[in-house]
């Protein structure tokens, strides 16, 4: 059968195709573009009521043919739509990069703008050597760049907890109410034991993290009213979590580290648990066959942001947690394609 062939030369399959090749080689283009409107705080600006060219460029400090052809492509991309007078309103996408927008997603326009995006430019230097770009940009891995950079440090933590409305379906898969300490290890600012804590009124929670993040996650369960329920410590969960809980949470923090290092961790959380409790565990896991899940694009950031850090397959973390004497008990699907793993003690490890 032939192509129908299209006026102007090619045929419609033809278009369509380079069409498609078109749309994957200018995602950095959108990127760029999100990040921009995350920097400029457009949605901030537009959260109250829409707004002309004119007067979008007088607050962000822009010229204004510029800003047009930016807020133009913001249409197109569906963040922005136009309305009478020639002005811009937020759709619901673009609201989601309002700073206050419950769901944000501003940090992680930030995040993926910034540092991400500078650090996948040198993609190719960790296929080459297998090593993360991240350490070849910034001269530091990054947790320790994080550390050394506390203005980065807290639009990291401000990404991590965008993107996370996955958090809110976790009370409702496991049974909470039997619990009377929640410890969430490496939980950042602590948004999922904040849902946690919300759910179920008679639960305590600790929050076990690194000392440079402990005081934003003061800060932040402060605010949300959680904190006279909470317990910070900080410390290195490789070498001891010196906490006692019935339900311990590891949120997107295995696929951070290498085997050793989950295996360490791990270990070192097994050790805390009394007999009864239970390790929560959030991943998304990497598919066994070929669908398209978004573990395939975060497995390969892992590679450039953090050495040794990957998504793994199921069967991966069935064969960590046994190696820390762990079992794997259940496994239940999540928004965003993250799963819920549930471990326990296995008996007499």
């Amino acid at each position: 059968m032939t192509d129908v062939v299209e006026p102007g030369g090619g045929s419609a399959a033809g278009d369509h195709v380079h069409r498609a090749v078109l749309h994957l080689l200018t995602g950095a283009w959108r990127t760029q573009a999100l990040h921009a409107m995350a920097e400029l705080r457009i949605a901030d600006h537009l959260a109250r009521s829409a707004a002309t060219t004119r007067r979008l460029a007088e607050l962000t400090g822009t010229d204004p043919d510029a800003l047009a052809r930016l807020l133009s492509y913001l249409v197109g991309l569906g963040m922005l739509r136009r309305t009478e007078g020639g002005r811009f309103a937020l759709t619901d996408a673009g609201a989601l990069l309002r700073d206050d927008h419950p769901d944000s997603m501003r940090g992680l326009a930030l995040m993926y703008g910034g540092p991400s995006y500078q650090a996948w430019g040198s993609l190719l230097y960790s296929l080459r050597t297998g090593r993360d770009a991240f350490s070849e940009v910034f001269g530091a891995p990054l947790f320790a760049y994080l550390a050394a950079h506390p203005d980065l440090g807290g639009a990291f933590q401000r990404s991590m907890s965008a993107g996370t409305s996955f958090f809110g379906a976790v009370p409702e898969l496991f049974d909470f109410g039997r619990a009377r300490v929640v410890a969430d290890i490496g939980g950042g600012k602590g948004s999922l034991l904040a849902e946690v804590l919300r759910a179920v009124d008679s639960v305590r929670g600790v929050l076990f993290e690194a000392p440079h993040v402990i005081e934003d996650a003061r800060r932040h369960l402060g605010e949300l009213g959680l904190l006279d329920r909470c317990t910070l410590v900080s410390g290195d969960f490789f070498a001891e979590v010196p906490v006692t809980a019935d339900v311990y949470l590891l949120s997107r923090v295995l696929h951070d580290w290498d085997d050793d290092g989950c295996l360490a961790l791990l270990r070192a959380v097994a050790r805390a648990m009394p007999g009864h409790a239970r390790l929560l565990v959030l991943e998304r896991l990497m598919p066994e066959g070929d669908e398209d899940r978004l573990a395939l694009a975060w497995n390969m950031q892992m590679l450039v942001m953090l050495p040794g850090a990957r998504e793994r397959t199921l069967a991966e973390y069935r064969e960590l947690l046994a190696g820390a004497g762990l079992t794997l008990r259940t496994s239940h699907e999540l928004p965003l394609d993250v799963s819920l793993l549930t471990a326990g003690r296995t008996p007499d490890a």
